[in-house]
């Protein structure tokens, strides 16, 4: 269910002063129901629907003033909300059954994760460009900031999650828990909670120069300085990057001199902000811990287990207090940012056609992301005379990837923070890659009044061990904290073909104007599976960076690097449209229509790439799609120009 709407409005004060206001809603209700699979992995009984509210309402207000013959000057203003909300009709615990039996344990849970109902952004933006002609130079400069507020966290369904397992008397279960004579079955509870009410502060200056070298040659340059200030629950920065430098370079030269081809290209770096998200899981306030017990019966409905006995001490991993904001990254921290290159040729073919070629090549030279291993900070602690004590210690902490590492942090609780130094070979982590490269065929049939046609083919190829801000392998997307790196045994295997690494995308557009009122359209995309992946238990169960179930690139105890299990199907679709402007009301008046996935097609987009239910034990779902193109839907809308 949509909610959409947007006006804008243009106010001419005077020739030379400009006013815009512009409001729009995307707020969006999604209910989806899970059911059990049958026998046959079709749809059998409905276990419940969690209806999922996202999207909110924004403003924007902008002023242009043309104050003189060759200085601009325009001010922008906007505000924008975005609520995430997801709320199951029931409230049952999540429950998996790992267990070898006939009748396995489902739950009635309809969702793993609930999130806060209050859970949020609320984003506030200010903006201020200029504009100089100088000769033949064209002077842009500019400021903007942009102020964030970020209600979030989770919970598990129900606040607990109940994991079955079969043990083997005698045996050491994976935290040093030792399996009590005749006890063959436990279950392991987790509990999970995470949030916070954060800020995020982001500030810029730049400057850019348009050169007219020649009457054949352009040639552009600017630099971005920017500024990202993410702060904890208390309003206390956590961390603080600083003047970081984006250069900016490019040229578009007219081979010839007469506009019939050019040649260009481009060169810059880009800086990503530490995400909203990361204040929340890395700085917010976080409970987390695990604990094992004996069971007598199971609730045959909720899966909800009668306990017997403890098996071990808990094993807390985050204690909910907000942690010290010296402790939490790295006190040498650097930004995340990415290089880009493109050189590409452009020539008009023959009467409105043209066509050209580019190449481009990206790369992530360093990124931001969190570990969760305590084991480098327990050495140190041994090799410095402290008794190590994990309490006051954040659960997991900020870093760049492949670098040393120094923070502040109290290793015996004490109450004194100690200078903690680890080299990168300490913690042991491999550096970041990812890299993408794109040979793109472009060509374009220009309006003539009448009809248009646009077109590309692109051969890429997207790889190395990590995406950067998600991991959508396992459909993770807590930007700039995924499980990536949380210990060096879930990098093993890691590097490969990315998920979104396509080799070949061929995408046609175009539109045809069958008079002074009608108008059709029609948008094609076709595009090559993307990589899968087998995704299991680490072979040494006895490892302490295996603790993360079923997450690491191994199966049946073999590694199976990622990328390596194949391919999904080439997704095709075909959207169509059309346009009605009534010649009565000078063309102000447009009805449209637009039939998306005309064909319905229901290619496979994602699979299940979980391998393993337990350590050699396959899982029933994987293979199974998880995901499908987008079903056939139409769209109207309604615009009036006033």
């Amino acid at each position: 269910e949509l909610e959409e709407y947007a006006l804008k409005l243009d106010w001419n004060i005077s020739d030379n002063h400009l006013l815009e206001v512009t409001g729009f809603s995307d707020e969006r209700r999604d209910d989806t129901m899970v059911s059990f699979l049958d026998d046959n992995n079709d749809r059998g009984t409905d276990i419940g629907t969690t209806r999922y509210e996202e999207g909110g309402t924004n403003f924007i207000a902008k002023y242009t003033g043309y104050l003189t013959d060759n200085f601009t000057l325009s001010v922008l203003y906007g505000t924008g909300e975005y609520k995430r909300e997801s709320i199951a009709d029931n409230s049952c615990p999540l429950v998996f059954d790992f267990r070898d039996t006939a009748s396995p344990v489902a739950g009635c849970w309809s969702d793993t994760t609930e999130e806060r109902p209050d859970g949020g952004d609320e984003r506030q933006a200010f903006r201020v460009d200029g504009e100089w002609v100088v000769g033949d130079h064209q002077l842009r400069f500019g400021y903007d900031r942009e102020d964030w507020n970020t209600i979030g966290g989770a919970t598990y369904s129900g606040d607990v999650y109940w994991a079955y397992y079969d043990v083997v008397p005698g045996e050491t279960m994976l935290y040093g828990e030792v399996v009590p004579e005749g006890v063959t079955q436990v279950v392991r509870k987790r509990i999970y909670q995470n949030g916070g009410d954060v800020d995020v502060i982001q500030t810029a200056f730049y400057v850019e120069d348009s050169w007219q070298a020649t009457d054949n040659l352009m040639i552009y340059g600017g630099l971005r300085n920017e500024t990202f200030d993410n702060k904890n629950p208390l309003g206390v920065s956590f961390t603080k990057l600083s003047n970081q430098l984006a250069p900016r370079l490019g040229f578009s030269w007219d081979i010839n001199g007469d506009g019939n081809s050019k040649l260009f290209g481009n060169a810059g770096r880009y800086y990503l902000p530490v995400a909203a998200n990361t204040n929340v899981r890395a700085g917010g306030s976080e409970t987390a811990y695990r604990e094992y017990y004996t069971f007598t019966a199971i609730d045959p409905v909720t899966g909800t287990p009668t306990l017997g006995y403890q098996i071990g001490d808990r094993l807390t991993t985050s204690n909910g207090v907000v942690p010290n904001p010296l402790s939490v990254a790295d006190q040498n921290l650097d930004p995340m940012f990415q290089e880009e290159f493109i050189i590409g040729y452009q020539r008009q073919l023959f009467g409105n056609w043209s066509g050209g070629v580019r190449a481009i090549h990206r790369d992530l030279k360093r990124a931001i992301d969190d570990f969760c291993d305590h084991r480098p900070i327990e050495a140190w602690a041994e090799d410095n005379g402290y008794e190590y004590d994990g309490e006051l210690v954040p659960s997991c902490l900020l870093f760049n990837p492949g670098n040393d590492f120094t923070s502040m942090m109290d290793v015996d609780s004490d109450g004194t923070l100690e200078e903690v130094h680890l080299s990168a070979e300490e913690l042991g982590y491999d550096p970041i890659k990812r890299k993408y490269n794109a040979l793109e065929f472009f060509f374009e049939r220009a309006f003539d009044d009448r009809w248009f046609l646009q077109g590309s083919w692109t051969i890429a190829h997207s790889y190395g061990n990590t995406e950067g801000y998600v991991k959508s392998d396992i459909g993770q997307d807590d930007a700039g904290v995924t499980q990536d790196f949380d210990y060096p045994e879930l990098m093993e295997g890691a590097y490969g073909d990315l998920p979104n690494d396509r080799r070949h995308s061929l995408k046609l557009f175009g539109a045809y104007k069958l008079n002074d009122e009608w108008q059709m359209g029609a948008n094609l995309l076709v595009q090559s599976g993307r990589p899968k992946n087998c995704i299991g238990y680490y072979p040494d169960q006895n490892n302490g960076g295996a603790g993360y179930d079923n997450s690491y690139f191994y199966c049946d105890g073999h590694l199976v690097p990622r990328g390596t299990i194949g391919r999904t199907p080439w997704q095709k679709t075909l959207d169509l449209n059309i346009e009605y402007r009534p010649a009565a009301l000078d063309g102000k008046l447009a009805l449209k229509a637009d039939v998306f996935n005309v064909f319905n097609d229901h290619t496979v987009t994602e699979v299940s790439e979980t391998g393993e239910d337990a350590p050699g034990v396959p899982a029933a779902e994987y293979g199974l799609p998880t995901a499908f193109t987008t079903p056939r839907y139409v769209r109207f809308s309604v615009n009036y120009d006033f």
